[in-house]
């Protein structure tokens, strides 16, 4: 414990205090290889691993923390069916990579794209209404990105949330860039959360315990290996 006292930054360490262990566990706490369905570890299934062609060995990505004096948000939203019901959070840490604030919601009947720009609005709302300054914005959809820098047309009923965002990021300021999703599993963790409950909005000043485990990980740089397929 106390190597690691050392090597993890001191909130980093309050984080990890602060994770409740997990209550009626019917399976063994032991090790899990990833890299096997069986989830014992062979040399087989780490070298399929390794020389598998949907891997890039060399790429490993993680979450970045802002520079000194700014602020980042991670969005993200999903949706099972294309249309169908799903969910969006995000939330927004500063340049240590602590908590600030987050949100998430639920949806019904809507397609991936509307929930990537639902997930947008309802954070850019956020720190408007707190007064957020000096804000990059992060999403792993560039195709939302392209509808908010007028790239590509915008069809109903997306217009007017894509026109209330666009208007947001020029009043604040803000900058919006795409990151892969290996660079934004907190956001992810929270859009889950999202599409498994039933409000239509909550915001949290407090992470929930869900993700504190992947909040810790941001902060310390955990990477993550980046599979070639998929786009975002």
């Amino acid at each position: 414990m106390g190597v690691i006292s050392v090597k993890l930054p001191r909130e980093a360490w309050d984080l990890v205090l602060k994770i409740q262990l997990p209550r009626f566990i019917t399976y063994p706490d032991m090790p899990h290889w990833k890299g096997s369905r069986c989830g014992e570890f062979s040399t087989v299934a780490s070298y399929e691993l390794v020389t598998d062609s949907g891997v890039d060995s060399g790429n490993w990505l993680c979450w970045s923390l802002p520079p000194p004096s700014k602020l980042k948000m991670n969005t993200d939203g999903s949706s099972k069916g294309d249309p169908g019901d799903g969910g969006f959070g995000g939330l927004i840490r500063d340049e240590r990579g602590m908590w600030l604030c987050g949100y998430f919601g639920k949806l019904t009947n809507c397609t991936c794209i509307e929930a990537e720009i639902l997930a947008l609005y309802r954070g850019l709302t956020i720190a408007f209404e707190k007064g957020y300054k000096d804000l990059s914005i992060e999403t792993d959809s560039q195709y939302a990105i392209d509808m908010l820098k007028g790239n590509v047309e915008v069809f109903s009923p997306l217009r007017s949330l894509v026109e209330d965002s666009k208007f947001l990021i020029r009043r604040c300021g803000f900058l919006i860039q795409h990151v892969k999703r290996e660079g934004n599993m907190s956001a992810n963790g929270l859009a889950k959360m999202g599409a498994n409950q039933n409000e239509v909005l909550v915001v949290m000043d407090d992470p929930p315990e869900e993700i504190r485990g992947q909040l810790v990980a941001d902060m310390v740089g955990q990477s993550y290996l980046r599979h070639r397929s998929g786009d975002s």
